[in-house]
């Protein structure tokens, strides 16, 4: 799997719920960002290679609806984890072997070699203070690390950087990485 959200290559996998993720080929505007959170199914940005709303009710797959068809599919998971938050599905991640194949993603040529796309997940975990995998593809992974998301991504000249973000994260709240 190239891209998936699941313990490798950290050493826990995700314990929480995931709301919605969402793949765009280019970096958005603070506009387009607010945008997004106040877009009907329908609507449509500019650069969304893909988005996964996961609010659907049973199902071992999650649907591409950005007309990319680009379907996820559910590894280690069944009905019993698409559960209700407030007024709406979200899935929930045991932390164990849960996770979202995304199959061909590193192939998509919106994607591919880009110098700069967003991906953005809606997520809350359960606890912030171990390290947990939220996103990996090759040897690029964005993870819970020490209450603080942390991305360790590598260049094209195999260079590694890493990025910790400013803001300390708290269980059970719901934040959106982009």
């Amino acid at each position: 799997n190239l891209s998936k959200i699941d313990a490798s290559p950290v050493a826990n996998g995700f314990t929480g719920e995931v709301a919605s993720m969402a793949m765009y080929g280019r970096g958005l505007t603070p506009a387009e960002v607010a945008a997004r959170h106040q877009r009907g199914e329908a609507a449509e940005l500019d650069g969304e290679v893909a988005w996964w709303p996961l609010d659907q009710a049973t199902g071992s797959s999650a649907p591409d609806i950005s007309g990319s068809a680009l379907n996820a599919s559910l590894v280690n998971m069944d009905n019993s984890d698409w559960v209700d938050d407030g007024d709406r599905r979200v899935l929930d991640f045991d932390g164990i072997d849960d996770h979202l194949s995304l199959g061909a993603v590193g192939s998509i040529p919106d994607i591919q070699d880009k110098d700069r796309f967003v991906i953005s997940l809606d997520f809350k975990a359960t606890g912030v203070s171990r390290q947990q995998g939220l996103y990996s593809a090759g040897n690029n992974v964005i993870r819970i690390d020490g209450g603080n998301i942390v991305a360790q991504l590598r260049d094209v000249n195999n260079n590694t950087s890493l990025f910790r973000g400013s803001k300390t994260l708290v269980a059970d709240q719901w934040y959106e990485l982009k």
